[in-house]
């Protein structure tokens, strides 16, 4: 499972007008950089409240959420992202910013009345601008401040209240740093491909919450909760009735009773799995091998499938669930499960055409069915560790028959498949054992895998400015946005966006990525059609 990951911009009217009339010098920002050690499973939901100082850190408790957001996703033992939220000032560039952060774990932030309530954090920091300098600020939830009552000039770091201006201390989260220097951990979110501009919060500053998950052809957006797909739908995979033409613009899935609200979309293949924030699991499109359910083979209208789950992960030809730190997977290329790690929390999932992985505390483990990419295990077998490889592990990413692994040196492995150069420039260097990519993948902030092509973001050096780069199966256009040959370099795709990209999403037949503007461009093969970088939005 990619990560999931809310990019949420926050720009008054007046701040993004001065932006853009003055983009020959750095803009004045701050970047709120959420992240908790609660686990992702105890269903946290996050308010961002943010004013000046001079609206008081009192009055900020009357002021409604900038930002609402159940979005979490599982990076490593004690380590869970959020979000990002990015504040740009109205008027004094060198003002300071007053934020309240308030999590609900297992019920909403509003709830969260009581402060001595075990089920809520809160978290408090002032921070003053600096002049046409980006900055970033990081914030960690700590399971350690559940119900941990602190004034109103006081934060809780670690189970203590301390001051709000606490940056430069040893007692909270690290100092904030300049976003030119280092772009940070900004990555993508798990199974989901892109994020849509939209929407507009109190006070008139713009947010955007969305993600998006790519299929075989298709892609949809989930906004507020509300799913939107287009493209191919011939089996029902955007939601709509099957029919043989293309669904052209994004268009809301409705149901029979009413869908509930979604916390994270998933694609692969021709069907789409939607996870709630209470544990189910919800899909449509073409079932296969049960992994839409039981029923059978055919068309499935959205309807709920399963419950009691934390994390859902969906290959080509299987559908992956994490159930009570268990692995279950249904598929006509994998079934296996109920299987766990002994004595481990398993923090991250993948899955692809035939093969899962899961991570825990920094092993990788993987189970196949035997026919599919060389990855370890067999179907009834359980996990097996690819710890004896030598992996520490941050991340894991399954594309179609190879996987990713990104080392905590920041350094990538790859295995399996190598048909279409996903993993080196040797087409024929698949195997089992992870090896360094060819070129190597180094200090990538940000990778996807695709069916058989990948694409990622390398972290900025001194003269060379962040870039999406894809390499793979350049057939549909999903490298470059032009239909060609298979491209064994990564290569820089041509996005007219000049904003910083933050997060890169690959698909069956597309790809996918989002700025730091709040912009989202989608190349590649939606429906019938290759299509240069384009711009995505979504209905009002």
């Amino acid at each position: 499972m990619k990560r999931a990951m809310a990019i949420l911009a926050l720009l008054s009217a007046g701040a993004s007008a001065l932006a853009w009339a003055s983009a020959c010098r750095e803009p004045t920002q701050l970047t709120l950089e959420l992240t908790t050690d609660v686990k992702c499973s105890d269903r946290l939901t996050t308010a961002v409240v943010v004013g000046t100082l001079a609206q008081t850190a009192q009055s900020l408790a009357e002021r409604p959420p900038a930002i609402q957001t159940s979005a979490c996703t599982e990076r490593g033992a004690g380590d869970a992202y959020i979000g990002s939220l990015v504040v740009v000032p109205s008027g004094d560039d060198t003002a300071e910013v007053a934020v309240k952060v308030v999590a609900g774990i297992g019920i909403s932030p509003d709830q969260c009345t009581d402060p001595k309530d075990r089920r809520c954090i809160v978290a408090r920091r002032v921070r003053k601008y600096v002049a046409n300098t980006k900055l970033v600020l990081p914030i960690t939830l700590n399971d350690a401040c559940r119900g941990v009552p602190c004034g109103v000039d006081e934060t809780c770091s670690r189970g203590q209240c301390v001051s709000v201006r606490c940056e430069d201390t040893n007692t909270c989260d690290p100092p904030p740093r300049d976003a030119g220097a280092d772009a940070g951990d900004g990555g993508e979110p798990p199974d989901a491909d892109a994020a849509v501009r939209d929407g507009r919060a109190p006070d008139g500053a713009v947010q955007v919450p969305f993600t998006m998950a790519l299929g075989d052809g298709f892609a949809c957006a989930l906004r507020s909760g509300v799913a939107y797909c287009w493209g191919k739908n011939e089996k029902g995979q955007t939601g709509q009735t099957p029919s043989q033409s293309a669904v052209t613009t994004p268009t809301r899935v409705t149901g029979v009773p009413p869908l509930p609200p979604f916390t994270t979309l998933h694609a692969a293949g021709d069907r789409v799995l939607a996870l709630t924030g209470p544990g189910e699991v919800w899909g449509w499109g073409w079932n296969a091998g049960n992994n839409l359910g039981p029923g059978g083979d055919g068309v499935v209208a959205p309807r709920r499938l399963w419950t009691g789950v934390a994390a859902v992960s969906a290959g080509r030809f299987a559908t992956c669930l994490l159930k009570n730190e268990t692995v279950q997977c249904f598929g006509d290329r994998l079934t296996i499960g109920p299987t766990g790690v002994d004595g481990g929390t398993i923090s991250e999932l993948c899955t692809g055409a035939t093969f899962a992985l899961a991570l825990s505390g920094g092993r990788v483990f993987g189970v196949r069915d035997g026919r599919g990419a060389p990855t370890p295990g067999d179907a009834g077998l359980g996990l097996v560790g690819l710890e004896s490889f030598g992996l520490d592990a941050s991340r894991v990413y399954c594309g179609d028959l190879y996987a990713f692994a990104t080392q905590a040196n920041g350094d990538v492995l790859g295995w399996g498949e190598n048909s279409y150069y996903t993993l080196t420039q040797d087409r024929d260097a698949s195997g089992v054992v992870p090896v360094a990519p060819s070129p190597p993948l180094k200090n990538y902030q940000a990778l996807a895998a695709g069916i058989d092509h990948a694409c990622g973001i390398p972290k900025s050096l001194p003269g060379f400015p962040d870039r999406v780069r894809c390499w793979g199966s350049g057939t549909s256009g999903a490298v470059t946005g032009v239909e060609g040959l298979n491209t064994p370099d990564p290569t820089e795709v041509a996005i007219r966006s000049q904003s910083k990209p933050v997060a890169v999403y690959a698909g069956g037949t597309q790809s996918c990525a989002q700025f730091e503007d709040g912009t989202t461009w989608c190349w590649g093969t939606i429906g019938d059609v290759a299509r240069p970088p384009t711009e995505v939005v979504l209905p009002p």
